[in-house]
């Protein structure tokens, strides 16, 4: 039985039972050569293949200037893909075609701007093509211009208007990778094979949003079905709203060791914990059902819940599993 049948036969069981917006404030300027340029966080809206996104970063001069990592993160699982490290020698690493294995963080947009300085960074492509791009350091992380990225892999940027952004990498040099197709299924510990940009499209609009490149990563790190991820954290802090998720950033209402509500440093933080969570011994290889009887013990709802929450979020992509015959 395919997946699209399995999510279909279980629609008819669920039924049956239950912007990006904002204004550029607090500018400040950055003299590069004899040039002074204003900087302030951008309100441009970025979207990947038309799916919008939390990607930002900072405006200046006019331009989308945005954390390389932060790209590479949300390009996860999508045609436009690659890898990016740094090294001593080479500058920043670029492996087109290729996963990015590094660190993931919230996509959101960023404070307003306190110290500013212009830089070169070398950057060499795919271990051959050495480029040196003017980027910015702010108040300790490196900003890439966006067009600069988008030229080295070959992506085309399209402007609708004044403040939309789509990123389209179907003709980019990252093209060429072989990528799973996606097949979401209702086993906690199958991986969907989805994007980071598809799961960001599932949690944009909601107190998740930002989010979805770090539930990608839970899929690449570990044998975690990312969309299950995903409902529960729906289900136990309504869809990041919980004053337990906007105050601890605890969006699975987790305990501590020693008694009270565990609290994490930053939203990524909240989010990758539930993979060390649910990969425990007390968790590992069990179904959804075998997993409330220990999580949410006495709840006999939770179960359609969750595979509720997960077929709804997956219809975002594909809105055929919510037809029936």
């Amino acid at each position: 039985m395919n997946t699209k049948t399995v999510f279909k036969k279980i629609t008819k069981i669920i039924i049956a039972v239950l912007v990006i917006a904002g204004s550029i404030t607090n500018i400040i300027s950055a003299t590069a050569g004899s040039v002074t340029l204003d900087v302030a966080a951008s309100n441009s809206a970025i979207s990947v293949d038309g799916i919008p996104t939390m990607l930002s970063g900072y405006k200046i001069g006019g331009s989308n200037y945005c954390k390389i990592r932060d790209i590479a993160s949300v390009m996860n699982g999508t045609t436009g893909e690659f890898d990016v490290s740094y090294s001593q020698e080479y500058g920043t690493l670029i492996n087109a075609a290729t996963p990015y294995l590094g660190e993931v963080n919230e996509l959101k947009k960023p404070d307003a701007a306190s110290s500013v300085t212009p830089h070169t960074s070398t950057v060499t492509l795919n271990g051959e093509q050495v480029l040196s791009l003017s980027t910015f350091l702010i108040d300790g992380e490196y900003y890439y211009k966006l067009k600069d990225i988008a030229d080295c892999l070959g992506y085309e940027l399209v402007t609708a208007d004044s403040i939309s952004v789509d990123i389209i990498t179907k003709n980019s040099i990252c093209a060429t990778a072989v990528l799973p197709q996606a097949s979401p299924t209702y086993d906690a510990f199958s991986k969907t094979n989805l994007s980071a940009a598809q799961f960001e499209k599932m949690v944009y609009g909601t107190g998740l949003a930002g989010l979805g490149p770090c539930f990608y990563a839970m899929e690449r790190d570990a044998d975690i079905n990312g969309l299950f991820a995903l409902a529960v954290a729906c289900e136990e802090s309504g869809s990041g709203t919980s004053g337990l998720a906007r105050e601890d950033n605890n969006f699975y209402g987790l305990t501590a060791l020693g008694g009270g509500w565990r609290s994490f440093p930053t939203r990524s933080e909240g989010i990758q914990y539930f993979k060390t969570y649910i990969t425990s011994s007390l968790y590992a290889g069990k179904s959804i059902y075998e997993i409330s009887q220990t999580y949410c013990p006495g709840n006999d709802e939770w179960v359609g819940k969750i595979q509720r929450f997960m077929l709804e979020k997956y219809a975002l992509i594909d809105p055929s599993v919510l037809e029936t015959d």
